[in-house]
């Protein structure tokens, strides 16, 4: 098993080791799923779209999502200009 010690940011990204990212076929915009076990964080690559969109993170997202629109919580924009008219008013 390969191991390094890496750097966590202030914003909390780490870099995975290019020799890693080479190995496991990581290249940029993959997409990672994040597990723990005990005091160990796991990095799987996700191996196809589907199960990323089955992962626990993205059920939790499109769960929230609905909740959001069942409770009025969202605003419908005809366009990007109205997009950013209203961000820039919050």
């Amino acid at each position: 098993m390969a191991q390094n010690i890496v750097a966590v940011s202030s914003k909390g990204s780490i870099t995975i080791p290019s020799k890693i990212r080479d190995s496991q076929g990581i290249e940029p915009n993959s997409h990672l799923i994040m597990s723990t076990e005990g005091k160990k964080i796991i990095l799987t690559p996700v191996e196809n779209e589907e199960e990323w969109y089955n992962s626990r993170k993205m059920k939790s997202i499109r769960k929230q999502g609905a909740k959001d629109v069942a409770n009025g919580k969202v605003t419908k924009l005809k366009n990007a200009k109205e997009a950013v008219k209203h961000l820039s008013a919050l």
